[in-house]
């Protein structure tokens, strides 16, 4: 992807005031990941905020929406049918903030099932019948399961 971001970082206690030095470093240097010989450059950040006491009212909404989210997804799941169209209401007001670039289907960064393709017949029907749910409810990853 050729676009950029901005990292938000939840408030958290910094005894020492190490975080300011952390970011600097992983800016200049990259991230170092296990599968990966040389850091990977963070070139699509273009800047970190974190948030003191009283300034999380952003990471907040993520709670709520991620849990909104996870309670949809449960509520399918767990055959819970008197929460259906609460679950079907929820995602298609969610619906929205999934990462489509202007497409008919969500791409991997919005919704990615795991894995990719599922082998073991009765797990791949519940993730069939789960994309179906989505879709049912305006959330289309369109992940080939």
């Amino acid at each position: 992807m050729k676009d950029v971001g901005v990292v938000l970082i939840d408030r958290f206690n910094d005894e020492g005031n190490k975080i300011e030095g952390h970011l600097k470093e992983k800016m200049s240097t990259g991230v170092n990941f296990p599968y990966k010989a040389d850091p990977v450059r963070l070139s699509n950040i273009i800047g970190f905020h974190y948030a003191a006491v009283g300034q999380s009212h952003f990471t907040s909404m993520i709670d709520i929406l991620l849990g909104s989210f996870r309670f949809a997804m449960n509520a399918h799941c767990r055959a819970e049918e008197k929460l259906h169209d609460s679950a079907r209401n929820i995602l298609g007001i969610l619906s929205p903030l999934f990462f489509s670039r202007y497409q008919e289907s969500i791409c991997d960064m919005g919704i990615h099932f795991s894995p990719m393709k599922v082998k073991v017949g009765r797990y791949r029907e519940k993730y069939i019948s789960l994309q179906e749910f989505f879709i049912g409810a305006g959330v289309n990853s369109g992940q080939d399961l």
